[in-house]
């Protein structure tokens, strides 16, 4: 860890203290919580997406995948395109 005062893996609250918490274990059978972008842990390789709502009818789990996202982030504008000029620290713990 780069920073083990501030920042943990420990699953236990108890232990974390006042440490941020990094759940490294999202990316894993069964999980139905991950990151935009990575890509899943299943047969086909298929990459977590950001949809809009009305392309949600269409869509499966498989619809993107390692070898296809790309090309639909070049059709799309990336919804977070401002993500870096509109980061802010995170308070002092």
């Amino acid at each position: 860890q780069e920073d083990p005062q501030n920042l943990t893996t420990e699953q236990r609250k108890a232990k974390r203290g006042s440490r941020v918490f990094l759940d490294i274990m999202r990316n894993s059978y069964a999980q139905t919580s991950v990151a935009p972008y990575a890509v899943r842990a299943k047969p086909g390789a298929p990459v977590a997406t950001p949809l809009e709502w009305r392309e949600l009818e269409d869509v499966t789990s498989q619809s993107y995948t390692i070898t296809t996202v790309l090309e639909r982030m070049s059709q799309k504008s990336d919804p977070w395109k401002s993500l870096y000029s509109e980061a802010r620290p995170l308070p002092q713990l």
